[in-house]
């Protein structure tokens, strides 16, 4: 199938310059129709979109949150199927028509995502696991991360081969049927920024349609960019923490709710007190001193939602 019947939807607030880059990349690998949903900026993008050709666009006079923003499209559209992308995606020849193909053919399949890579192709996570006993157990175990590890390691080879199917697909780059979304109506707005992938992957699910990952597309995503590249902060700790759990609240029950918080919180502490002492052995080290900044502030917000279930 071609992509006349699809749409790709790109959220953004104040990256000019990541938007512009995105856009040139899906003009020169692709023939998508182009929608860009602002949520208020103020840095140019506004004049920008409106000189721009064969980009549709809506402004927003507050900024929404990510799946509000995306839902304007997603819910008023006639396009069949989507690409909700951040702003912060270049996108290499092939992925846009390849990811329209897989899910237009395959009718089981309510979402898709593709492997993302960093500007020096090396490997990014491009999906995971839904907040469960399962996932704080292989948190509280280190396998999440050393799994990680290992694909980032031997990628690319034989581990992301081959398509799989997923628990969720990471927001910067997630293709979803018209079908999925008029089951689920889109995005739930409770989220404002992070989780709101993962909560409508969970609810896709519900209707007995797949979530799938294929690796052979790739896009280069640079993470962070579409947030102001600032993720070590205070709000951006507590927008994270507090995300996960109202995925926990919308979707577990009491007792995994708060087995999955606090164990969350153990191990970013455990994960605080590793960085601690791997400083001592590079005590120079901004990468190490980046790590330890970010697992203090994890660490306090997941804090907070301990206290919240007592």
């Amino acid at each position: 199938m071609s992509v006349s019947k699809a749409e790709i939807v790109i959220i953004s607030f104040n990256c000019l310059e990541h938007l512009k880059n995105c856009i040139k990349s899906i003009k020169e690998t692709s023939e998508i129709k182009i929608t860009v949903v602002d949520n208020c900026s103020t840095d140019g993008t506004i004049e920008y979109l409106k000189s721009e050709d064969g980009v549709n666009y809506r402004l927003n006079d507050l900024n929404q949150g990510y799946g509000a923003a995306a839902n304007q499209v997603l819910l008023n559209s006639d396009s069949q199927f989507y690409i909700v992308s951040n702003a912060d995606v270049i996108y290499q020849e092939g992925a846009i028509d390849s990811l329209i193909k897989l899910i237009s053919e395959n009718t089981k399949i309510g979402v898709c995502g593709l492997q993302q890579i960093y500007p020096d192709g090396s490997w990014q996570r491009s999906y995971g696991d839904l907040p469960s006993y399962r996932l704080a157990i292989k948190d509280l175990l280190f396998v999440t991360i050393l799994e990680r590890i290992i694909r980032k390691k031997n990628w690319p080879n034989k581990l992301d081969d081959e398509i799989i199917e997923v628990e969720y697909i990471d927001g910067a780059v997630f293709c979803i049927s018209k079908v999925a979304v008029e089951l689920t109506m889109g995005f739930d707005k409770d989220y404002f920024f992070y989780t709101e992938e993962a909560d409508l992957c969970k609810r896709v699910k519900e209707f007995g349609l797949k979530i799938v990952f294929t690796p052979h597309p790739r896009a280069i995503h640079l993470r962070g960019g579409s947030s102001g590249g600032n993720i070590i902060s205070k709000s951006a700790a507590d927008m994270l923490v507090n995300s996960k759990i109202l995925y926990c609240k919308k979707h577990l029950d009491r007792g995994e709710r708060n087995f999955f918080i606090r164990v969350e919180y153990l191990h970013n502490l455990i994960m605080k007190n590793i960085w601690g002492v791997i400083s001592m052995l590079k005590p120079n080290s901004n990468e190490v001193k980046s790590k330890i900044e970010y697992y203090k502030l994890i660490v306090s917000s997941w804090k907070k939602g301990v206290k919240e279930i007592r």
